[in-house]
């Protein structure tokens, strides 16, 4: 599985579309919501991510 530049080598991969909250991420990360959203943003920019539906 091609992850691009974002993620390193040994990260753990969500399962196949498995839906991400922003609460989701910054529990998992120790963070606030403010950088997991801003992450967001760019990486949908970017056309690496996208909004589910």
């Amino acid at each position: 599985m091609d992850t691009g530049p974002y993620a390193p080598p040994d990260a753990p991969h969500p399962p196949h579309r498995e839906r991400l909250t922003q609460e989701r991420l910054a529990g998992r990360f120790g963070v606030s919501r403010t950088p997991v959203r801003e992450a967001l943003t760019r990486l949908r920019s970017d056309g690496a991510i996208r909004d589910g539906g």
